[in-house]
């Protein structure tokens, strides 16, 4: 028996198991690969807006804000304690759960990303459910 023809044959078997045992525990490979793109009209996250059960908002100035769901009610945490509007609160997490591809610019036809109200502030919205597990990141 060769030993490199056997070698190569194991790893090549070994790395197909890997791939089929991926595949089977997550229903894709996404994590290897990456997801494909976007289509128009796709949604871009997929959760239910009942699950979310706090906000983390963080500002391009490094000031953040914690929002908590607690029995129904939603509730500032950081940087004070306070009640939240539940209106803005609902909005804001539908329009996340509503989120949809409507244009796809390509990047090679910009020059300037501010020409589109890209700007290089930005505030970064993250919504998680009520055991902690990201949902989306804005």
């Amino acid at each position: 028996m060769r030993l490199l023809p056997t070698l190569l044959i194991t790893l090549i078997t070994t790395g197909l198991g890997f791939l089929a045992v991926m595949h089977q525990l997550n229903g894709n490979l996404h994590f290897i690969f990456g997801a494909p793109p976007l289509k128009l009209g796709e949604s871009v996250y997929q959760f239910d807006p009942e699950d979310v059960g706090s906000i983390d908002i963080l500002n391009s100035d490094g000031t953040r804000a914690k929002v908590i769901k607690v029995g129904g009610v939603w509730l500032i945490k950081e940087p004070w304690d306070d009640y939240a509007d539940a209106r803005t609160v609902r909005s804001l997490i539908d329009f996340s759960a509503r989120l949809q591809i409507e244009d796809v610019i390509k990047r090679t036809e910009v020059d300037d990303l501010a020409q589109f109200g890209l700007k290089n502030d930005k505030i970064e919205v993250e919504l998680f459910d009520k055991e902690g597990t990201p949902l989306c990141k804005l």
